[in-house]
């Protein structure tokens, strides 16, 4: 799947890319801190993919990237979280005009 580039010559929409090839393996692990907090765990995922399109990296799908987070609950119908997402560079497309020097090499969303 590529995202549009947003030069306005196309739908905006994604789209399949033929002859991709996607294969990776994913890890995830909860933690009960009940004993600490009501309702409280800690989580963390983390995604390693190989993503090709005829032997060349899919343009904006990166190798590693993972989430790291804590739960709390407040009352029995409220909890509140934190979390992070943690995201390797990615390979832009050919035709991709945005400028890399403003680029990160990797990201955190929070």
């Amino acid at each position: 799947m590529l995202p549009p580039s947003g030069d306005g010559n196309e739908d905006l929409g994604y789209g399949n890319v033929g002859g991709s090839n996607l294969q990776g393996i994913e890890f995830e692990t909860k933690a009960d801190l009940s004993n600490y907090w009501p309702d409280a765990y800690a989580f963390a995922n983390y995604t390693y993919q190989d993503a090709e399109s005829r032997g060349d990296p899919l343009p904006d799908v990166p190798k590693h990237k993972g989430n790291i987070g804590l739960n709390l609950g407040i009352t029995k119908y409220l909890n509140t979280n934190i979390s992070a997402f943690i995201s390797d560079s990615r390979t832009r497309a050919e035709d991709d005009s945005r400028d890399d020097s403003l680029d990160m090499p990797w990201q955190i969303l929070h």
